[in-house]
């Protein structure tokens, strides 16, 4: 989808690689090879190539947990990482700039990847600081960010880039400080709740009864799907 600006460029790009089969074969076999080990292993262990080693783990592509994964007090992204909201605010903005090129694709990644990792039947991903699940995505997400922020200082208006460069160095900071509280254990990596994270905002360390208020994951409910 990169550089694909229209549906006839969508067209093209379907043509282009009927024309060039044989490389997307090449690609194809590539990709293989790069798992025949895991064949392997999987073969010598249990007899078969293909091997599904998650158990009753799966996804619920029906019911993704858009809103939790993205503002939940347990685990969402945008709770602990805001600064990334620059990054969906600068989606539209690529448009203004050369990365256009770019802008269907990443639009369209952004979606699916979200889907499918929401829709993992443990939404909050286990054990980590924050939304995990979705680092692998700021590669492509940077790019959108930066087209926001040469928007905002392509501007004459020197208290809009003042104000914005204050707002980018406290998100910062916040990212830095919960981080650290994370590894003080003042932000629990699965049982987080809005009561717990307020009460102990500003503290580094647990406060007394910060533990009670926790809200350990009913893990048995989301494997089957019933978790809310």
């Amino acid at each position: 989808m990169w550089g694909v600006t229209s549906f006839k460029g969508l067209k093209e790009r379907a043509l282009l690689f009927l024309r060039e089969y044989p490389k997307v074969i090449i690609m194809m076999l590539c990709f293989i090879a790069v798992w025949i080990p895991q064949f392997i292993y999987w073969y010598q262990q249990t007899g078969q190539i293909f091997y599904y080693s998650y158990g009753e783990e799966g996804f619920f592509f029906t019911k993704p947990k858009f809103l939790k994964s993205l503002f939940s007090y347990r685990k969402g992204w945008l709770v602990y990482s805001p600064i990334m909201v620059l990054s969906l605010i600068g989606l539209p903005f690529m448009h203004k700039y050369k990365e256009k090129e770019g802008l269907m694709a990443i639009v369209i990644f952004t979606f699916i990847n979200m889907w499918i990792i929401f829709s993992w039947w443990c939404w909050w991903w286990g054990g980590s600081f924050g939304h995990r699940a979705m680092i692998d995505s700021y590669a492509f997400l940077a790019i959108p960010m930066g087209s926001f922020m040469k928007y905002i200082y392509e501007k004459r208006n020197k208290l809009l880039k003042i104000c914005f460069s204050l707002l980018l160095t406290l998100m910062i900071f916040y990212s830095v400080f919960m981080t650290v509280k994370y590894w003080n254990k003042s932000i629990h990596y699965d049982s987080m709740t809005k009561e717990a994270f307020w009460y102990n905002f500003l503290e580094v360390k647990p406060k007394p009864g910060y533990w009670e208020m926790l809200d350990p994951p009913d893990y048995d409910k989301a494997l089957h799907g019933q978790e809310e």
